[in-house]
């Protein structure tokens, strides 16, 4: 996706934790870290997903739960009608919203999680978002967001280790300001060379033209120069290919590593209509934006209820056993998302000490201990007790007691991620089947390690971190 190799030019950026990230943002800024979300790259991998029903969906599903366990405020973004027609060598869909748009949006809104459509393409929405500060980053694995003048990318949001449990953990970190100083690459230099070299909108390139020429120009200024042209002025689109090709041939300038001889640059070249893709996407309008600004709905809470309706019926998680998975996968999750929801919230700050503590000893029965784990990059976390059914409120006893069989599936690693109790910390195959569960969601859940609850938790909550503070 966006230019073949470029990632071998720019570098990998910095392997984080994105729960590291996450708590430093939070640390740091006193709110949680916003992220926008091209969701149509997560619809396109997740059809990889195997067994039971709807397997694509419901490996989405474990992905939400990851993100709503961290202290991160998502906002996804849809591709809109005004995408370009044609990406990548292949047609692209006109119909936005087909049948996997409206799961994805009713599964996010049950989460609490904002979404919001494109015009055009949601990598350019995203970089938009990003550099108005309606968000801080983008979670994306095409380079045409550093294209479209993102400043802070996230990509690759991947497992750390190829060994046991293969959960999301990790993303790259590409810095656009780090990026430049490192290899004089900005966001306009990479339009030249996807323009040069190949990219999403015209896969071939210049004839003859190497990515590492196509880099060499872009730091020589050339796609600097080349976006700033205006559209109709044909003289000067005429005299910048005039210089390009005099300097790849001669390397008079010594902007090159060596002469491109036989260099050639086409009279149209570039494409207006692909160049214009690049420098004037189909974005929202300011107006748009300050309108989305002053909408956003960031700190929703999870619909429980209608969740569990969903999960019934899209995953077959029928009767009581399929309300104890529910309650097992979703229980982590949701205590991380509340007590970072009230770390944030102003609330708490006029609540009297017996109010705080008997809110908090609600979700939390013990502190037992920290831990700072590789998957986290040493990020401290808290090791909790609680009881799953209380933090997720569900009333098992209106579930109807039947045959379920959802046990017995195939378990993938973004369920492993998630699954509580005796599936915690095992490595499992991704075919191997398993037998009905012994878990009991209304048994307290011991030295549970809570991704992200932390010491700012803490100093917002004044609790102490020691084994059996109550």
């Amino acid at each position: 996706m966006g230019i073949p190799g470029i990632y071998k030019q720019i570098g990998p950026g910095e392997r984080t934790a994105l729960s590291k990230l996450a708590v430093e943002h939070i640390e740091k800024t006193g709110q949680s870290l916003r992220i926008a979300v091209d969701i149509s790259i997560w619809q396109f991998k997740i059809q990889s997903g195997q067994g039971g029903k709807n397997p694509a969906l419901r490996t989405l599903y474990y992905r939400l739960l990851k993100l709503l366990a961290l202290s991160i405020q998502p906002l996804f973004v849809f591709d809109g009608p005004n995408k370009p027609p044609f990406k990548r060598g292949n047609k692209v869909a006109s119909n936005v919203a087909c049948l996997p748009n409206f799961l994805t949006k009713e599964l996010l809104k049950r989460f609490g999680f904002p979404y919001h459509t494109a015009p055009g393409e949601a990598e350019a929405e995203c970089a938009l978002l990003q550099k108005q500060g309606l968000v801080d980053a983008v979670l994306s694995e095409d380079a045409d967001t550093l294209m479209f003048g993102c400043s802070m990318t996230l990509r690759n949001w991947t497992a750390e280790t190829m060994r046991g449990n293969k959960s999301p953990t990790h993303v790259n970190v590409y810095n656009a300001e780090s990026t430049k100083n490192t290899t004089g690459l900005d966001s306009e230099g990479m339009v030249l060379v996807a323009l040069m070299s190949g990219g999403d909108y015209v896969p071939a390139g210049m004839p003859g033209c190497g990515i590492k020429s196509a880099c060499e120009a872009a730091k020589a200024g050339f796609g600097h120069e080349l976006c700033q042209l205006s559209r109709d002025d044909a003289d000067g689109f005429k005299e910048w290919r005039e210089r390009l090709e005099h300097e790849m041939r001669t390397n008079e300038s010594k902007l090159f590593r060596q002469r491109h001889k036989t260099m050639r640059i086409p009279e149209n070249f570039p494409d207006m209509k692909v160049l214009s893709y690049y420098t004037n996407p189909a974005i929202s309008s300011p107006e748009k934006v300050s309108r989305l600004r002053e909408e956003l709905l960031w700190n929703q809470e999870v619909n429980v209820p209608e969740l569990r309706l969903f999960v019934a019926e899209a995953f077959d998680w029928q009767y009581l056993a399929g309300a104890k998975k529910f309650v097992q996968g979703l229980a982590p999750a949701l205590l991380a998302h509340q007590l970072i929801q009230r770390s944030n919230s102003n609330t708490q700050e006029d609540e009297g000490l017996e109010i705080k503590q008997s809110a908090e000893g609600q979700l939390v029965k013990v502190i037992c201990g920290r831990r700072a784990h590789w998957n986290t990059d040493g990020a401290p976390e808290l090791r909790v007790a609680y009881i799953p059914v209380d933090v997720v409120g569900l009333d098992l006893d209106s579930e109807e007691k039947g045959d379920f069989q959802g046990y017995i599936n195939v378990v993938s690693g973004d369920e492993q991620a998630v699954s509580g109790g005796e599936d915690r910390g095992r490595s499992r195959s991704p075919t191997k089947k398993r037998g009905p569960s012994t878990y009991d969601p209304t048994e307290t859940e011991k030295n549970l390690d809570i991704g992200d609850i932390c010491e700012a938790w803490c100093a917002a909550t004044g609790r102490n971190v020691g084994r059996g503070d109550e």
